[in-house]
Formats: structure tokens, sequence, C-alpha cells
């Protein structure tokens, strides 16, 4: 007699379900294939340490200069105008042959860059001043020169890289430039990546074989954030022994390691300091006769062809007019630049409607080119204002000149309101 057990024993056992493909059935996973073998030579590659990577790639360059008008040839020039040329050497975005009044920064900046190349160690250095003198176009002016110098021989070779404030959506992008440039500018990574590859290269030893490398850190107030670390980094940096780093820090704040910058952050920024003061009338005076070749009576001094008949274009009491006017406001010498050519295109507009001959730029010429400047645009706008908006907008500059930040709180804002 079977029993009922022992007939489920010797019952076959049925086939598996089909699995079922629907919205509510999870399929089963495959395993797993097998990784492929990477030879030894891929694996030496991604073993690379950070402090490895740069020592094959040839150094960046300070992009070249804008095109000067003195390098043109002498027929071009013939075909310009003296009103055509003038306008050309009086934009702000042509660079000048020279940067008058700033020989002493322009001294300071080449001697802290040679003597940290040479002694192959970091370095950091402050520039600081008000817009508009001459900070970033004097230390990019000290790199080109050495630069030259390393091309003759005469310094250690070493790279460039310069990293403006204000072309980054946020500050921590800074770790992504200055990591690109490590490489050469061949690949570019995450910031979050990038800081833990630049920690890695700069905390291990060069052992004298690292190439140099100077950054230009331009528009120094955008990078302060509230817990700095990025600029706390950035200036940690250089004090590590072997990472030859030399930091050039650009601020428009006069006194931002003082009234911004956290005690940690501001023991780092080094003993040098390069304080570049608001032009004055004098200096904003020669800035425009360098430019236009003429002596301190408004005479021309040499014979370039770039600059021929521009000694006929300004009464030189203009000129004073102009320099005294700027520097009374604001010893920009980007605005006298401004004025100066403005008032150019004004003589010329003035010559060709009225088909006189063009006469020089009078002290009246440059008052109307003044008042118009300052009537035109956001001027004449905040001007329409209301007392209780200009009062309120006066409480938000006030809050930023104090904090050091170009974003305050509202409640800070209508605090200094109040006091007011």
């Amino acid at each position: 007699m079977i029993t009922r057990a022992k007939r489920r024993a010797s019952a076959p056992e049925p086939p598996p379900p089909a699995p079922v493909h629907d919205s509510t059935t999870r399929k089963i996973p495959r395993p797993t294939p097998k990784k492929r073998s990477i030879p030894a030579r891929r694996i030496a590659q991604k073993a690379t340490p950070a402090a490895d990577v740069a020592r094959a790639v040839p150094p960046l360059s300070l992009p070249n200069r804008p095109g000067s008008l003195h390098s043109l040839a002498p027929a071009t020039l013939a075909r310009l105008s003296a009103h055509e040329r003038a306008r050309r050497l009086l934009h702000v975005g042509s660079t000048p042959e020279e940067l008058p009044s700033r020989e002493q920064q322009f001294s300071e900046i080449v001697a802290c860059m040679t003597d940290a190349l040479q002694a192959r160690a970091g370095e950091c250095a402050y520039m600081y001043g008000v817009p508009g003198t001459g900070k970033t176009a004097t230390v990019r002016e000290a790199v080109r020169t050495m630069q030259a110098s390393m091309a003759r021989g005469e310094l250690p070779a070493f790279r460039f890289v310069e990293i403006n404030g204000m072309k980054l959506a946020s500050a921590m992008q800074a770790y992504t430039e200055l990591w690109s440039a490590v490489q050469g500018g061949e690949k570019r990574l995450h910031p979050r990546a990038a800081l833990n590859r630049l920690t890695q290269y700069f905390g291990a030893d060069g052992d004298g074989q690292r190439t140099p490398l100077v950054v230009l850190m331009d528009e120094l107030d955008l990078f302060v954030t509230s817990r700095q670390d990025v600029i706390y980094n950035l200036f940690h940096w250089p004090n590590l022994p072997g990472s030859q780093l030399v930091v050039l820090a650009v601020a428009n704040t006069m006194d931002l390691p003082e009234r911004t910058l956290q005690p940690k952050v501001a023991s780092r920024l080094g003993m040098l300091r390069v304080p570049f003061m608001p032009y004055t009338d004098k200096q904003l005076l020669d800035i425009v006769r360098v430019r236009l070749d003429l002596d301190e009576h408004g005479a021309r001094v040499g014979n370039e062809p770039a600059t021929q008949g521009c000694e006929h274009l300004f009464r030189y009491d203009a000129l004073v007019f102009a320099s005294k006017r700027v520097a009374n406001v604001s010893g920009d010498a980007r605005r006298m630049l401004d004025v100066c050519r403005h008032a150019v295109e004004a003589a010329e507009h003035k010559a060709l409607v009225a088909g006189v001959p063009q006469e020089p730029i009078s002290i009246a010429d440059v008052r109307q080119v003044l008042d118009r400047m300052a009537r035109s645009g956001r001027g004449a706008h905040m001007a329409a204002l209301s007392t209780q908006a200009k009062l309120l907008l006066g409480s938000m500059y006030a809050t930023m000149r104090r904090s050091g930040l170009d974003e305050v709180t509202w409640g800070d804002v209508l605090s200094h309101h109040a006091i007011q």
C-alpha cells in the first residue's frame, strides 16, 4: 500500500513557473559579467599621483596684448586721421607702451616674484586700491616682464593663470580653474574633485621637479564667502613647503583683511602689501600725455607715426582741467581716458556737421562732455529718484562698504537707514 507521503516523494517536481514581465513584477537581475583584465601599463597610468601631473606640461603664458596702434604699418596709419588715431590711443582697452606713475608698485611685484621663483618657494602678495588705479594692468605687465626674463634663461620656468572673480559663477570654481592650470589647461573637474586633487598636489613634496605656478586672483572681494574656505585654501597652499605657488591677490577694498577676512585667513596673506592710491591730477595728465606722446607743455615729443597730429587736438589747459575734475571725483584713470576720448569724438562730429575746420578741444568742450556723462544713463536715473529712494541707496552703499561684500541683507540696510 502506497501512502500519500510516498506518492508525493516519487512524483516528479513541477517545473518552475515562467516569470511574468509586467509593470508590477520586478525583473530578475542578470549575473554581473566578469571584468576584463587591465594591462599593467594602464594601471600605472591611472595610479599616477597628482604631484607628478604637471612635470611634462608646457608652461602657460599670459595672453598677448591687444593690437597696438604703434604696430600698424605706416601706410595703414596714413589712412587714419589724427582724431581716429587719438580715439584708438585713448581707448580703455588699448594697452600703452608704458605705465606711468606705477613704477614703485611694478618694482615691488617683480621683486616678490623673482625672489619666490629663484628660491622655489611659495609667496603671497596683496594689491589693493579703488577701481581704475592700474592694479591689474601693473600685475600683468610685471608678469610679461618675468616671462621675458624666463625666455632669456634668467629665471626658472613657471606657469601663469589669471582667475577673475567676476567671470566665475561661484567662488568654488576657482579650484577648477587652478587645477586646469596645473595640468596645462587640458582637463576640467568638478570643484570638489579639483579641491581634493589640489590638496594632494600642494601637500606633496615636489622634490625640486615641480614647475612653479603664479596665480593672479583678480577681484578678490568676490571670493569672500560666509565660510571663507576658498580664500583660506588659496592663501594657505603657498605656505606649504615645496608648493612653489605664488598668489598675487588684487582687491578693490582698501581694508579688506582687517574688516572682512577672518584672522586665520588674514594672517596668511603675507607681509607684502602693495597699495594703489587714486591717481592725482598730475598723474592723470601724465597718463594722457604718454599715450598721445606729448611733453609737459603739450608739444610733440617723438616722431612716432601713430601719434602724428595728436598734439593739435587738445589745448593743454583743457587736459589740465579734465585731470583736475576727474581727480576731485574718483582719481579713476579709465574715466579720464573716457572723458578725453568722448571729447575727441564730439569735436570730430561737430566739425563734420558744421563743415568747418576742426579746432582744438577747449575747456568748454571738456565741460560739456563731463556734464553729458553725468546726466546720461544711471546718473540721470538716480537724479530723478525721490529723496527717500536716494537715502535708501545711500544706506545700501554704506552697508556694502562696511561689510566688504557685494550682497547685504535687507535687515542691515533698514537698520542703517533708520539710524540715518
